[in-house]
């Protein structure tokens, strides 16, 4: 199954390398850094568009965030990860882990 995983996360990776490169993805596993993503997203330059991708337990955070105006989408482990989230990392000029994942 793993070989299958880096399989299918280098072919999305090989299909989305020439896409344009205008977000910041901020991926969240906690929900300890809310204000510190406020003001990432209003101070980025107008060109970027600013993602965050968050784990289940921290859906009250997101909502927040997509109160702000910042778009939020969950993701799990596994494959489905590879399906939903690979091309949306992959147009990322910059990609922010907190700590769980850094």
């Amino acid at each position: 199954m793993k070989v299958l995983y880096l399989w299918l996360i280098k072919l999305f990776s090989i299909f989305n390398v020439w896409r344009p490169k205008h977000k910041v993805i901020y991926v969240m596993s906690f929900d300890d850094n809310v204000h510190f993503i406020k003001q990432l997203a209003q101070q980025l330059p107008h060109r970027y568009q600013l993602a965050v991708l968050y784990r289940p337990n921290t859906e009250a955070a997101a909502t927040d965030l997509a109160a702000f105006g910042i778009t939020v989408r969950p993701f799990h482990d596994g494959l489905k990860f590879v399906f939903d989230n690979v091309s949306l990392l992959m147009s990322a000029k910059l990609i922010i882990c907190d700590n769980y994942y850094a």
